[in-house]
């Protein structure tokens, strides 16, 4: 609902880097920036999330399959009698309706804001098949967290292995963490190159946005 109801400054076009119109997108962004900002034809555009400017919801959450936080319950040793099983469940009952009911609830919270990947890549399975014959893979602005991890990972189960790739960062930190995590998904050190955003801006401002105005 933030995002709908997001007001943009006409400002913000100053602030543009330089994009290939003619390449093909894809955005984790939910909203309409490459299309109202750069003109980018949104046949070229794979809104991987959705989009807020589509019909399906947009999809947001953590990518921690959440079947490894839910308790296995506790079983009774097998050839016990009725009555030593009885007694073993009065031992063992550790119900507490306050505790489980808050821990149901977060567990619940939890399941409901995972992030499929794997169901979405299916989902946009002929788009990473057609990127056989891609020559320049530009990453621009993502952490590449562990969260979109497998949707890189099929990025490079698809490009050829002599695919160059050119990867934003923000400072010196940032840039030995996206070598290690993409030279952890098979890509040669040798093929990836690091930049700036404010070295390919398109006026020569510099990209520092205050978010404060917007």
């Amino acid at each position: 609902e933030f995002i709908k109801h997001v007001k943009y400054s006409e400002e913000n076009s100053k602030y543009k880097i330089k994009l290939d119109r003619s390449a093909l997108f894809l955005t984790f962004n939910y909203t309409n920036t490459l299309e109202r900002l750069y003109n980018i034809n949104k046949d070229q555009i794979t809104y991987i999330h959705n989009s807020i400017s589509g019909t399906l919801p947009i999809v947001l959450g953590h990518g921690i399959d959440p079947e490894t936080f839910e308790d296995k319950p506790i079983l009774p040793p097998s050839g016990l009698s009725n009555q030593q099983l009885d007694q073993w469940l009065d031992e063992n009952d550790t119900y507490d309706y306050a505790y489980d009911t808050g821990k149901d609830n977060l567990i619940r919270y939890f399941r409901d804001t995972y992030k499929p990947s794997q169901e979405i890549m299916r989902k946009h399975r002929q788009w990473f098949n057609n990127l056989n014959a891609i020559k320049e893979v530009h990453v621009y602005g993502h952490s590449i967290s562990s969260v979109d991890i497998p949707y890189f990972a099929e990025i490079v189960n698809n490009v050829p292995i002599q695919t160059l790739w050119t990867v934003s960062y923000y400072d010196d930190n940032e840039k030995v963490r996206l070598l290690d995590s993409l030279t952890a998904l098979g890509i040669k050190g040798t093929n990836i190159s690091f930049i700036e955003l404010i070295d390919i801006e398109e006026m020569g401002d510099q990209l520092n946005l205050n978010l404060n105005s917007l």
